[in-house]
This record gives structure tokens, sequence and C-alpha cells, in this order.
């Protein structure tokens, strides 16, 4: 392990230390059940588990890996680029290169909402996702105001990955993003089959061109202990056209 311990993470009960560390060396005893592996992959990066900077305390978010039948679910929080050049360097460092890459199918809950900051494209071409996830929100943040998550960055991590899939005929969605276009700062993109799931799928301005309402729904996903394909998708959203 590298780092020290400084602080404590509690989960499910459990007291899991050291916090500034990588823990992918070998699945976690405490939070590994039944064939599912869980790797904390990084907690407290920074090495400063006391920062309270918006910025610190995002990239001491907690990150973890759980691997079942091949498949491969990466949380990331609130975590940014510089957790995910952190957990890139302790991979290399323990020699782990089979710990990250994409063999079968890998999901990417995207870091902080998706945001510009996190989700690079060191850390995206290492894991290759096939599928994204964003808990997506219209509030601001930031210094520069932007909502998360961008059309653009979104674009971006899918071209990084190269492996971004289209989702079954029935999961036709749209998804709320940035966009910054005159007072509309949110739009809905176009209907999609591609595999971003993101939290909200509809918005509309009244007629101001500035209030608005949004709505969202809830994404499942499932691994099988067998059988094609190995995952499995749920939506709660409504049923839409592309």
């Amino acid at each position: 392990m590298i780092g020290s311990a400084a602080t404590t993470l509690r989960v499910t009960g459990f007291d899991v230390s050291p916090p500034n560390t990588f823990g992918g060396a070998a699945p976690n005893a405490n939070l590994s059940r039944a064939g599912v592996q869980c790797y904390v992959l990084a907690v407290n990066a920074t090495g400063s588990p006391n920062r309270k900077d918006s910025h610190g305390t995002n990239t001491n978010s907690v990150v973890l890996l759980y691997v079942y039948n091949g498949v491969r679910m990466f949380l990331m929080g609130d975590a940014s680029t510089e957790t995910e050049s952190f957990i890139l360097d302790s991979v290399k460092y323990n020699n782990l290169n089979s710990l990250l890459p994409n063999s079968k199918v890998s999901m990417l809950k995207m870091g902080h909402h998706g945001s510009d900051t996190s989700s690079g494209e060191d850390w995206v071409k290492a894991i290759q996702p096939n599928l994204l996830f964003v808990s997506t929100d219209t509030r601001q943040f930031g210094s520069n105001g932007k909502g998360m998550p961008t059309d653009s960055h979104l674009k971006e991590v899918i071209d990084w990955s190269g492996k971004v899939e289209d989702l079954p005929a029935d999961f036709c969605h749209s998804f709320v993003y940035w966009a910054d276009t005159g007072n509309k700062k949110f739009a809905a993109g176009t209907p999609t089959l591609r595999a971003v799931c993101t939290t909200l799928y509809s918005l509309q301005y009244d007629s101001t061109g500035v209030n608005f309402e949004s709505e969202g729904g809830s994404w499942y996903s499932y691994v099988q202990d067998s059988g094609s394909p190995p995952v499995l998708i749920g939506w709660t959203g409504p049923k839409i056209t592309c």
C-alpha cells in the first residue's frame, strides 16, 4: 500500500484504513461478498485528509471498483482527474496493469456529475467503458459557473473510450446537458440509444426562456451470473422512439 493512515472510512460497519492509499492490490476482504470483488482504488488521494476546499474534498473521494463475472463497475464519487492520475500511477507502481482494462464489460459512474474536471482522457482510455452513468443536475458549479455534464465532455469521453455501446431499442432516451446557448443554459439532447445514462432526461423552458422544469428517472444495471448480454439494463423513464 502507498501512504499512511490518518483517518478512518466507515463502510457498512467496518473500519477501512489507511485513507491515503491504493487499495487495488487485492480485493478488500471487508467489502467483497459472494464472488463480488471490491477494490478500494483511492481514498484521500491528495494526502491531506483534512482539506476543506471543494477541489481537495472532491479529489479525496472514495473510488471503488466492483468486479463480478468479468464485468467491471467503477464508482467514482466526486473524484477529479487528480484522483484518476493517483490511481493510474499506483497501478503502474504496483505492476497491476491487468486490473483496470476492459476485458468484458466496464461501467463507469462518471466522477462529479460528469464534470469537465473528472473522467479525463488518460483514465477513460485506461478503462474503456461500455456504459456511462451520470448523476446530472441543473445547478451551476465552480468558478466558471458551468452545469454538468457538458455536451462537449460527454462527446470526448465517448471518443476516448471507443467502446461506448448502443442500448437495446426499448431504451431510447434523451439526456440533459449544459449547453450555454444564450439564456438557455441547459438543453435536452436528441433521442439516442447511446449508453449515456443520465438521471435527467427532459427539460422544458417557459416563455421567459430562463425558467424551466426538468424531469428525471433512475437507471439500473444487473450483472448476470451467466448468459448474454452479461449486463441487463433497467430504466424508469418514459419509452420514446429514436
